[in-house]
């Protein structure tokens, strides 16, 4: 069994990974919205056919502040210290605070596993994703156990910037 140091995440920091997650993952929906909005801006007949470009080129750069409203409810929950440990049947979370919250993921409810700026993300099923920080496990070896572990090979880390 694999068990990591207590950690926890700031409303900013989950922020800034849910950014970078929803980016990484969905690039290809932002990057249409902001080719189209270059190309009215340079080729509008007119003054509104250029606003309306200056609007969509600069929808993709709203994920950051998109994703800090939304991660409110989430960020309640990491604020506190909680500590992952690796089970044969799946991943179990447990709080570090009274009441204790645990929580059971499963190894078949995990999609991939995505490593971005030292954490690993486990994305879920829906598209959501549970977040982890190398640096609360004891030994980086741990790493490539979880993700053995899980049954899925993670990105390269270049590829999760």
């Amino acid at each position: 069994m694999i068990e990591t140091k207590p950690y926890s995440f700031s409303r900013s920091e989950l922020s800034r990974l849910t950014a970078l997650y929803y980016l990484r993952t969905f690039w290809f929906i932002f990057i249409g919205p902001f080719m189209f909005g270059i190309l009215l801006m340079i080729f509008g007949p007119n003054q509104t056919t250029r606003v309306f470009g200056l609007v969509f080129a600069g929808w993709p750069g709203t994920v950051f502040v998109r994703s800090l409203l939304l991660t409110k409810k989430n960020a309640q929950a990491w604020i506190h210290p909680t500590v992952m440990s690796v089970r044969e049947d799946g991943l179990y979370f447990e709080s570090q605070t009274e009441p204790v919250q645990r929580v059971k993921v499963r190894f078949e409810s995990i999609r991939r596993t995505i490593p971005i700026l030292g954490y690993l993300l486990f994305q879920t099923r829906r598209f959501g994703f549970i977040p982890l920080k190398e640096s609360a496990l004891a030994d980086p070896k741990h790493r490539d156990l979880i993700v053995q572990a899980i049954g899925n090979s993670p990105l390269p880390d270049g590829q999760g910037t």
